[in-house]
């Protein structure tokens, strides 16, 4: 019910990865909570999301130069699983937190955006990109927070 279709109606149906002012339940700042300890990374686990950071820019893009877009869209990065995901964070923020590589949770997140790649001619960027944009990301949040 909450993906509306209609004239002049646009859903962007995606997942995302972000800093969080209020709560510690995303696995970004579960993760960033958990400095200088030890976590499981599962290898198994694919997510296929953005940094909210980049998918700012790419909503932004959406409106700017695709106004006439509507309908129901998934919008994705590369695929990539949870384990490469952390360790990349982990090496870009320069975090000492060990990742232990686990299989046991199978689960596949990831959305086909072949739809809107031929709708907008969109190419995601790599996630090496995208893990430096949030890494550099000057938000001061975990003073926000305090």
């Amino acid at each position: 019910m909450g993906e509306v279709e209609g004239d002049g109606c646009l859903t962007v149906r995606t997942s995302i990865l972000g800093r969080d002012l209020v709560k510690d339940v995303g696995l970004l700042e579960w993760f960033l909570g958990r400095r200088g300890g030890q976590v499981r990374g599962f290898r198994r686990a694919v997510f296929s999301g953005f940094p909210t950071v980049v998918l700012a820019s790419i909503v932004e893009r959406i409106i700017t130069e695709h106004p006439e877009l509507q309908g129901v869209y998934h919008v994705a990065s590369p695929a990539i699983d949870k384990y490469d995901l952390l360790v990349r964070i982990r090496d870009a923020m320069g975090l000492d937190t060990e990742i232990v590589p686990d299989d046991e949770l199978v689960i596949d997140r990831s959305l086909n955006d072949s739809r809107f790649r031929a709708a907008t001619g969109f190419a995601p960027p790599s996630w090496a990109e995208m893990v430096n944009v949030l890494a550099e990301d000057a938000i001061p949040y975990d003073e926000w927070r305090a």
